[in-house]
């Protein structure tokens, strides 16, 4: 196993005890090893901790962060994750790592994955997202359109992370997606390689135990929080109409969703990411033209949007190793 000296991966865990030496174990097989792997116990009700410490006790590049996000009133909700993993990329300087990986705890991990993305990196300068696809417990691929990279097992160059100031805490979730838009818009790329497949070891999205039609709805939500336009979302919702379960069932609640938070919610995205999150939608309806490959947009729109200043990216080091912080 050949060390990844500047890769540092991020484990977000609230109640992992059972699938946490199942992940440790595909980290070991890695043919292209993380410097640092950080697990964060997120306040959990199980032997998280006890378990992941007993892991990292003979795993030198392993260590465990214990991080409670209730104390800043998050609970089970979306942000939370992002909660976690911020609180453990913040024990590392940001001198000492140039790709920075989330990596949810209930996966199995091909033993070339962390190779092939660092590979990828070395070989496009302006990448800033690469990740592999999922596959379910049923044996389902999970969908993966274009070069969205599902954010699993998502890895970041770490200038390309800093440039767009971070995840963003979004209360309906979805900050992945949204990550993945902010790059694009700001003259990055996003790639999904779609032949590197990692194992969910449960069912998505259940955590919670919520109902598969209150997930729908809180899927609607998201959706129109992320800025999809409407037509696009209809289409999408018609096609759930046929392949979900259940069909009409699980459509009807995503869209009742979308509408609720149309009418009641404010969305905080800033206005050069709706933009390009509308772009690149309606670029994949019919009658519309598609847009390919990063957008990098106009030094004007270059702005302090709300309280965070966010500039276009104007450049991206070529060599994985020799990146500035």
């Amino acid at each position: 196993m050949t060390e990844g000296r500047r890769l540092v991966i991020v484990t977000p865990a609230y109640n992992e005890a059972e699938t946490l030496q199942t992940l440790a174990e595909s980290i070991d097989r890695q043919s292209t090893a993380p410097a640092k792997w950080i697990v964060v116990n997120d306040d959990s009700d199980d032997l998280t901790g006890p378990v992941a410490r007993r892991l990292a006790s003979t795993r030198p590049y392993m260590r465990v962060v214990d991080a409670g996000s209730n104390s800043d009133g998050v609970r089970r909700s979306f942000g939370r994750k992002v909660l976690a993993f911020e609180a453990g990329l913040a024990t590392v300087s940001e001198h000492d790592y140039d790709l920075v990986g989330v990596l949810d705890a209930d996966l199995v991990l091909p033993s070339d994955y962390y190779q092939r993305i660092v590979d990828a990196f070395g070989k496009e300068s302006r990448l800033g997202l690469v990740g592999g696809r999922y596959r379910l417990p049923n044996g389902k691929l999970g969908r993966a359109g274009g070069n969205a990279v599902p954010g699993g097992a998502a890895v970041l160059r770490a200038t390309a992370y800093r440039s767009i100031g971070g995840f963003e805490l979004l209360a309906n979730g979805g900050e992945d997606a949204l990550l993945g838009y902010k790059l694009r818009a700001r003259g990055w790329a996003t790639r999904c390689l779609h032949d590197l497949v990692y194992e969910h070891s449960r069912e998505m999205g259940r955590g919670d135990d919520r109902s598969v039609l209150a997930t729908a709805y809180a899927l609607g939500r998201r959706d129109w929080s992320l800025a999809n336009p409407a037509s696009f979302e209809t289409l999408k919702l018609i096609e759930m109409a046929v392949t979900e379960r259940p069909p009409l069932l699980f459509a009807a609640a995503r869209a009742l969703g979308y509408a609720k938070a149309s009418m009641s919610e404010r969305r905080d995205i800033d206005p050069l990411t709706v933009a390009h999150i509308r772009r690149e939608q309606l670029g994949r309806l019919p009658g519309f033209r598609g847009v390919g490959g990063p957008s990098i947009p106009h030094p004007a729109l270059s702005a302090e949007f709300g309280h965070r200043k966010i500039a276009p990216a104007t450049r991206a080091d070529s060599t994985i190793g020799n990146q500035t912080a």
